[in-house]
């Protein structure tokens, strides 16, 4: 065990959990592009991913922090190196202060010990030296008054401004000395209104100590942890620790859409940012088609997760200014995870396409873009493109054929231990991927990381990952473990089915005990913009070159104490085929600049190596083009979906169950 390394990790993990990021239906979402101008947008929405944040570092100066550190140094000496990295990965957009408490007082005894707590860094704009300078003169000295300590914290803070979250870290190795109850004093804070959160790290506690400590954390609406419980865990948990100071948000022009197909908002192609009605009211967006070419627009959210609502349903529609729906999306999610997911969705309506497409829609000047959803009111991200006619379609390879999907559903191989790489918050932060390179990771509960892949027109991409066994997350999560998922998103941020091959052991999800690693594999079909013209709906979703994005994520634990753990993952991906067959556009593609064309990475043609899997469920998200039904339909063909995951999570424990006996 490495005590430094534990307390570095989960201080740096814990401590900025919920400090940038969003914690309800109001929080922001990430968009996949740079801003742009809705120059037609007449009524701007406030932007609600204007997020910011603050934080207040709040730490113990007692007397036992001198005390030795299981494995070696002293309590101090962890805490020092632990912040020290806090300070060096902050990011520049952080407020941060410094706290401290029984850093003047030496015995409860002297007058003042009570209230013995500094402010030695003001909440502000970032300094990094003068935080350093602060880490340096740290030192155990006095006794634990961290109920008023966390009063001077709160104050600290300010006034909470519009859409601001605001986090107290309390970092301690002790029970309190004084009064008041520092449980009671965070409940209380919690109970003003104010948009706060107090996440505690106890170092090396047990007993009393560890359950005051505890009380805090849920009193404050934040989380606790063990820090001498972790084990060798620092860079994972530093990588944890970075991807929550990542704003989690989405970029765009304000915009307010109608709500009727006679009254909606006037746009550019572009990228916004709006929030959805309560009740199911849709919002309405009207955009210039051109002649003989196509528009598409994608909605990408992340809901507030609530037990009550069984089933997430997102659409973007396409209509006429009549009201003739020229092509329907929905996006169904059960989010059988528990946590809060990104969700997307995309319309593309095009001249080639499933079926024939409506003459009125070809025809059609304007198009009407239609973002409905069944939860309460949500921001969301909102991307608009109008593409040329093509003027190469004639020469562009066929659709692929559906009976192919062995050739590219293959596990990928991960050789080696993988090099270090920190999986995004958002669309905006997740890291880019290469092929024939493995990398490693950490994955939490109650997280979703992302990553991104260039892909070209013909070519496929899959990826692996494969979560590895952890004794800490074996001894807590016993037999059934949690669940995980490996997920996908194409360019214009709609959310992929799920794969499942089972027979070429390629799986999306499955449980992790911890004991047994668990294998996942997200593959799709190769870019062909005449994909658009399948019926096989797995296919037609890979008609756009670009980035595609993949979404690692772990549920929640019924019990918060299962959570205490950063597991193991390598990750690796794979492009095969080679770079040919791109539309030529008679003109530029509107709304953002054309999708660079990615180099030619090479093919693995070595599929042997599979990730390991066990358990698996079925897919999360589904969707087809359809003409607009009624939410009841689409709830009740997600129950039918709710249903076949029940019995795949069900097959998943029993299977769970007969490994362990």
């Amino acid at each position: 065990m490495r005590p430094l390394a534990s307390l570095s990790s989960v201080l740096l993990s814990l401590a900025l959990v919920g400090f940038l990021a969003p914690a309800s239906s109001g929080d922001a979402v990430p968009s996949l592009t740079s801003p742009a101008t809705a120059s037609r947008a007449t009524s701007p929405a406030a932007d609600p991913g204007d997020e910011t944040g603050r934080l207040v570092l709040l730490l113990d100066s007692s007397g036992s922090m001198k005390e030795p550190a299981a494995g070696g140094g002293t309590k101090i000496a962890a805490a020092k190196s632990a912040l020290a990295d806090v300070v060096e990965q902050l990011p520049e957009s952080a407020e941060v202060g410094i706290r401290v408490f029984g850093a003047k007082v030496f015995s409860r005894t002297d007058a003042g010990a009570c209230t013995d707590t500094q402010n030695v860094v003001p909440v502000g704009p970032l300094d990094r030296a003068r935080l350093t300078s602060a880490v340096d003169d740290y030192e155990p000295y006095g006794e634990t008054p961290i109920g008023n300590a966390l009063k001077g914290a709160a104050a600290d803070l300010g006034a909470a401004r519009d859409g601001e979250k605001r986090t107290i870290v309390l970092l301690s190795d002790g029970e309190p000395t004084c009064a008041p109850d520092p449980c009671v004093v965070a409940g209380r804070l919690r109970d003003q209104g104010i948009d706060l959160r107090i996440n505690v790290v106890g170092l090396d506690v047990s007993g009393k100590a560890r359950n005051i400590l505890q009380c805090v954390a849920e009193a404050g609406g934040g989380r606790y942890f063990d820090a001498a419980s972790s084990e060798d865990l620092t860079e994972s948990m530093v990588q944890v620790s970075v991807r929550a100071l990542r704003l989690f948000s989405l970029t765009g022009a304000p915009v307010q859409g109608g709500t009727s197909t006679a009254a909606p908002a006037e746009v550019d192609p572009g990228d916004y940012v709006d929030r959805t009605l309560a009740e199911e009211v849709p919002k309405f967006y009207l955009v210039d088609k051109p002649k003989n070419g196509s528009v598409s627009a994608s909605v990408v959210m992340r809901p507030e997760h609530n037990s009550e609502r069984i089933l997430d349903v997102l659409s973007a529609v396409l209509l006429t200014p009549d009201g003739t729906t020229c092509v329907h999306d929905t996006t169904t999610d059960a989010n059988v995870l528990g946590t809060q997911s990104i969700i997307g969705g995309a319309a593309y309506f095009a001249p080639v396409g499933t079926g024939s497409p409506n003459q009125s829609c070809l025809e059609a000047e304007q198009l009407l873009v239609q973002v409905g959803f069944n939860g309460p009111a949500t921001p969301f991200g909102l991307r608009i493109r109008t593409y040329p006619e093509v003027r190469n379609l004639a020469s562009l390879p066929g659709p692929v054929d559906a009976d192919d999907k062995d050739s590219w559903e293959q596990p990928v191989p991960l050789r080696g231990t993988g090099t270090p790489v920190v999986g995004g918050a958002s669309f905006e932060s997740a890291p880019e991927l290469s092929a024939g390179t493995t990398y490693a990771d950490t994955l939490r509960p109650r997280e979703q990381l992302l990553y991104k892949v260039k892909v070209a027109d013909g070519q496929s991409v899959r990826m692996s990952a494969r979560v590895e066994t952890d004794p800490q997350a074996a001894k807590l999560q016993g037999v059934i473990g949690v669940q995980a998922e490996l997920g996908a998103f194409n360019p214009l941020g709609k959310q992929l089915s799920a794969t499942l091959n089972l027979d070429a052991g390629v799986r999306n999800s499955g449980r992790y005990t911890g004991s047994d690693p668990l294998g996942l594999t997200s593959a799709h079909a190769p870019v062909r913009y005449r994909n658009l013209e399948t019926y096989e709906n797995e296919a037609r979703l890979d008609a756009t070159a670009g980035y595609y994005y993949f979404t690692l994520e772990m549920g929640k634990d019924p019990d918060p104490a299962a959570e205490q753990f950063a597991a193991p993952v390598r990750l690796a991906v794979a492009l095969d085929g080679e770079e040919t067959g791109a539309p030529e556009y008679a003109g530029e593609v509107q709304g953002a600049s054309a999708t660079p064309t990615p180099e030619p990475e090479g093919t693995d043609d070595d599929a042997a190596g599979a990730a390991d899997s066990t358990d698996s469920t079925g897919p999360t998200a589904s969707s087809a083009d359809a003409l607009p039904v009624p939410v009841w339909v689409l709830v009740a063909g997600g129950l039918l979906l709710i249903g076949a995951i029940a019995l795949a999570v069900l097959a998943g424990f029993r299977a769970g169950r007969r490994r362990a006996g």
